[in-house]
């Protein structure tokens, strides 16, 4: 990667801004076609100085271990998630608001997150919206 040039005198500062991202399709052409759709959210979350909604809170999980089963325990944290998006608009250019839909369960290859993961589970509000 390269940035600049830039011409500074002693004592002067300069902030860079950079992201780096990835976007692939079924062949090159659609991979070049995703990476410019992205490249305009990026630049557009960068124009709103990153003024994003934030994600929804997690919840509070008990864990019990088995011999067999593991149970899990969730409170209702999350359920009252909404939020307004600037950067996802529809195709009338109105923001998209987001609402909480479900829960999915995770089972990671190590307790610190790190390796592979399986979703085991999906639990959805029933509201007819997926």
């Amino acid at each position: 990667m390269s940035v600049g040039p830039f011409t500074m005198a002693a004592g002067d500062s300069q902030e860079v801004v950079f992201g780096i991202f990835h976007a692939a399709g079924g062949d090159a052409l659609s991979s070049v076609t995703y990476l410019k759709e992205v490249d305009a959210l990026a630049q557009t979350a960068y124009d709103i100085d990153f003024a994003l909604p934030d994600s929804p809170p997690s919840p509070n999980v008990t864990a019990s271990a088995f011999a067999d089963q593991i149970i899990l325990v969730w409170d209702d944290t999350a359920e009252s998630y909404a939020a307004t998006s600037e950067v996802d608009l529809d195709d009338a250019g109105n923001p998209t608001t987001f609402t909480f839909e479900g829960y999915n369960v995770y089972q990671y290859e190590t307790a610190s997150g790190a390796g592979n993961m399986k979703r085991l589970a999906t639990y959805d509000v029933v509201n007819g919206s997926y």
